[in-house]
């Protein structure tokens, strides 16, 4: 079978969910005034906290805005969150209050802008078990960053540098939880990059227990104390714990965050794979049934923990085991080739540079063929001298249950984009590629025709949802090529 670069970042792709999802767009404040609008969430200003029981202060003055408040529109409805940073330790955070549970994995999915132009910030978005303690200082009516706890948190997504520009769409999936947190933190600071104000804009918040996913593992069971060559039968670690996992070159290790190479994502351990040079390096296998005609989710958290370092990395399908020799003259193995058949690449990244902790979300197209193997793959960059490391942590493989996601190769791909998503008042759709809209179809989950709309080959479409009831429906989209497109829509009245 011919390897392909067929990955989706899911983007607007929900899988079923269960009960608990909370949605937040902002419109319910009554802020019809500056007066009103500035400090909403404060117990400092005179605005209408009551329909933000659910959120805190972390720091600063939080603060409900509409579209007509010099900011740009609101990415639905007319109302948006507005955090602000004055300078390198001084701004605005707020935290929604949700039960985080212990063993399950969430998706969160907001709509985030930064403005005014040619500034950047960065944000984090943490969870956190307990509440942030912050001190309003009257003498400069403001209150700096905090620093995130160096326990009882967990950092979901860093983003760094984030240019002003348009509304964006960040979908996060956290791991599966290995213990309980009580809110999440929306925490902007300043970028050295810019001067003066920069303001963060949030709208559309989502948040949803996903299904339970059907592998996972964080590494932190049983505690390696026997550290080096975990997985290999030629070193002395244990691997009875990771019976699941195959050697595919070199000698595959679990350290923890005491061991040199920085914290782990999640827990206290992680999986370390080492490149030494161009062809010698440390693979590992996940042995899992990937069946014909399904779909899945592949969730992990990875990072090159080496400074000023870059190292390649492939994540492979395979049919059949990675046959290796380990060389005791070199210590170590080559990289293998990746297999001309038997195999599919799901995603390759180039130059992965060192940075911190990042979670991908790669989403499978649907299987023509089955295969028995997730391969990790890191190879040497030419652009690097000595050993390179790249950790990963909290694996989760979720097989797709109810109506497939279409996801296509690269050679012939088209995405749709489904947003606001939930939706309140209406939806669009948007598709990415060549390809364009003939025709839409909206179903209820008995199977209820509500939509048939034949499109005048566009890009886009819109519709009008004001008689739908709240629940879960199901968006057909044929192109203009003859594909058919299956998409979820929550609907949250």
């Amino acid at each position: 079978m011919k390897n392909h670069l067929v990955f989706f970042f899911s983007v607007f792709t929900y899988i079923s969910v269960a009960q608990g999802v909370v949605y937040y767009n902002f419109e319910n404040c009554t802020v019809s005034t500056s007066y009103e609008k500035l400090h909403t969430f404060d117990l400092f200003g005179n605005g209408n906290p009551g329909c933000l029981a659910d959120w805190e202060v972390t720091n600063g003055t939080p603060s409900i805005y509409t579209s007509q408040d010099n900011y740009g529109s609101a990415f639905e409805g007319n109302q948006f969150m507005f955090l602000g940073v004055d300078n390198s330790v001084i701004g605005e955070g707020a935290a929604l209050k949700y039960n985080f549970q212990s063993g399950k994995q969430y998706q969160i999915t907001f709509a985030r802008k930064v403005t005014p132009s040619n500034k950047y910030v960065n944000i984090d978005y943490v969870l956190l078990e307990n509440p942030i303690s912050y001190t309003y200082n009257y003498n400069i009516g403001a209150s700096p960053v905090p620093q995130i706890p160096s326990s009882g948190s967990l950092v979901v997504k860093s983003e760094t540098n984030v240019p002003s520009g348009f509304w964006q769409i960040i979908n996060i999936i956290t791991p599966v939880l290995n213990s309980n947190y009580g809110r999440i933190w929306f925490r902007p600071s300043y970028s050295n990059l810019n001067q003066g104000q920069v303001f963060t804009l949030f709208d559309s918040l989502t948040i949803q227990e996903v299904i339970q996913p059907d592998y996972c593992i964080s590494f932190d069971t049983p505690l390696v104390t026997d550290k080096m060559h975990t997985f290999n039968t030629y070193g002395n670690g244990n691997p009875g714990f990771l019976q699941d996992w195959e050697v595919t070159n070199g000698t595959p290790s679990v350290y923890n965050s005491n061991d040199g190479f920085g914290p782990a994502y999640d827990g206290t351990q992680f999986m370390l794979l080492g490149v030494d040079n161009t062809i010698i390096g440390e693979g590992a296998a996940l042995k899992f049934d990937f069946d014909a005609g399904k779909q899945y989710r592949i969730t992990f958290a990875r990072r090159n923990c080496v400074q000023g370092k870059f190292v390649n990395i492939d994540y492979v399908l395979l049919k059949n085991k990675i046959n290796y020799t380990y060389n005791y003259n070199i210590g170590a193995s080559p990289v293998p080739a990746i297999p001309s058949t038997g195999s599919l690449v799901l995603l390759s990244e180039q130059m992965l540079a060192s940075g911190p902790w990042q979670v991908l979300n790669i989403v499978t197209p649907v299987l023509q063929e089955s295969y028995h193997r997730l391969w990790f793959r890191p190879s040497f960059t030419n652009y690097n001298q000595g050993q390179v490391f790249a950790l990963f942590d909290s694996l989760c493989i979720t097989q797709f249950r109810g109506e497939i996601q279409n996801v296509s190769s690269s050679e012939n791909h088209t995405a749709i984009l489904t947003y606001p998503n939930p939706a309140n008042q209406h939806f669009r759709i948007a598709l990415m590629g060549d390809d364009l809209i003939h025709e839409v179809k909206l179903f209820d989950l008995s199977g209820k025709l509500l939509i048939d709309a034949e499109i005048n080959h566009s890009k886009e479409a819109l519709f009008n949802i004001d008689t739908l009831s709240s629940g879960i429906y199901l968006v057909n989209v044929t192109t203009s090529s003859g594909k058919r497109i299956m998409e979820r829509l929550l609907v949250n009245k």
